[in-house]
């Protein structure tokens, strides 16, 4: 998958499929995002500034691209990193559950306790708060 690849071959999408919760659909969107988002086909840290990475991550949570995060939206997204991590020892040391780390941030993040995150409440609870950063980077522990 280097930066020349415009497309998953089927035999990629059927072993991601088999190895993941995920079908194939939801690989293709995320493919498709990765490429949009990456069109070198590398990822990186150190691009952007702190303002651009939260910008972008608060559009990876949206999954409707309805404006705000819902608990469910962060939870998927945040099972995925989980699964992609599986047993990497940095990652299994910090005990919290998905459903845990979404119900912290959601208790430091929503202002007005509606349970969705607007992107001002994102933004701001991620500045604010250095453990909500570190906890939205969870794909950070990757590299």
């Amino acid at each position: 998958m280097g930066a020349s690849k415009s497309k998953l071959s089927k035999k990629e999408i059927n072993d991601l499929t088999e190895k993941t919760s995920f079908t194939e659909e939801e690989i293709k969107l995320w493919f498709a995002g990765f490429q949009r988002d990456c069109p070198t086909g590398k990822l990186s840290k150190s691009e952007g500034n702190v303002e651009e990475k939260l910008e972008w991550a608060f559009q990876l949570y949206d999954l409707d691209n309805s404006g705000t995060i819902t608990k469910e939206e962060m939870l998927e997204i945040v099972e995925a990193i989980f699964s992609l991590l599986g047993s990497d020892e940095r990652f299994a040391q910090n005990s919290l559950s998905p459903e845990s780390r979404v119900d912290r941030i959601f208790s430091k993040m929503d202002i007005n306790g509606d349970g969705e995150l607007s992107k001002e409440e994102f933004l701001r609870g991620a500045k604010n708060d250095k453990s909500i950063c570190q906890a939205l980077s969870l794909y950070d522990k990757i590299a």
